[in-house]
């Protein structure tokens, strides 16, 4: 499977436009030239969530246009039409700012510190492929995303991409982060053969802040649960600790990390996800 490390003007370009509307990003010597380089306006409200807009920004062809690309999945589009009242604030910002010129040295900043940390994710490709009964992609593209302490997966037709913050000065959060979203893209081909026995599991669902709907809940719950029984598991000095923590943001994860170890299981397939089905409670 390809790595490809890259840049993306057009992520950069919607932290930007939004930063000076107030978003909120950490401090690292990006966000930092950033925030000095553009102009601040709290006249645009923000109303969508962040990966909605780099979504829709992913799916311009140029910046000179700003024209999306022909071939748009049911996901680009809902992406698209909650992020699209902001898109002329981006183009305005694009044209006032000499974005080019920020971009560029951006671009100097990346190229020497992230180096170190893109070493970090090849060999975890191999360890999540192997836990997973589901054909891994062709090639994932890994861009640098400054602006989130977190990570984020966009499915697209031709593509896979993972944002995630190569900046961050903890190696382990990079590690998490990256075998996090990367399962999410073994999750996501998985659930979708298997709608109605997660649906199934539905009544369980306890209304979550940060989560509108089950099965997504459902999906962050099983990629954490597999993560700490299959990918990185905890020394056993910590593991109740640490389980225990996990379950304040993932009601079920002990559940589902009790049938991966009670079953034994070492892979994560249809036949394993419906054994996990059964013994969530």
């Amino acid at each position: 499977m390809k790595i490809l490390f890259k840049n993306s003007k057009k992520l950069v370009l919607a932290y930007s436009a939004l930063m000076s509307c107030g978003y909120e990003v950490p401090k690292n010597q990006i966000t930092k030239y950033v925030s000095k380089a553009i102009k601040i306006s709290k006249t645009n409200k923000i109303n969508f969530h962040h990966s909605k807009l780099v979504r829709h920004m992913l799916l311009i062809k140029n910046l000179k246009t700003f024209e999306l690309v022909k071939s748009l999945n049911k996901t680009d589009k809902f992406d698209i039409k909650l992020s699209k009242e902001f898109i002329p604030y981006v183009k305005q910002f694009y044209k006032r700012n000499n974005f080019d010129l920020l971009f560029k040295k951006i671009k100097t900043i990346e190229k020497n510190r992230i180096k170190n940390n893109q070493k970090l994710i090849f060999p975890l490709v191999t360890k999540v492929s192997s836990v997973w009964k589901i054909k891994k992609p062709r090639g994932m593209i890994i861009i640098n995303n400054p602006f989130v302490n977190g990570g984020h997966l966009y499915m697209f037709k031709n593509k896979n991409i993972i944002t995630i913050n190569l900046l961050n000065k903890y190696e382990n959060m990079i590690k998490h982060i990256f075998c996090h979203e990367f399962s999410h893209f073994f999750q996501t081909k998985l659930f979708k053969d298997m709608k109605n026995e997660i649906e199934e599991k539905s009544h369980l669902y306890k209304k979550h802040t940060n989560y509108s709907e089950w099965e997504s809940y459902f999906a962050e719950n099983l990629v954490e649960a597999v993560i700490f029984t299959l990918i990185r598991p905890p020394p056993k000095s910590i593991y109740k600790k640490h389980l225990e923590h996990l379950s304040k943001e993932y009601s079920y994860i002990k559940s589902i990390v009790n049938a991966i170890e009670t079953h034994n299981l070492k892979r994560i397939g249809k036949k394993e996800l419906k054994i996990i089905l059964k013994e969530l409670n």
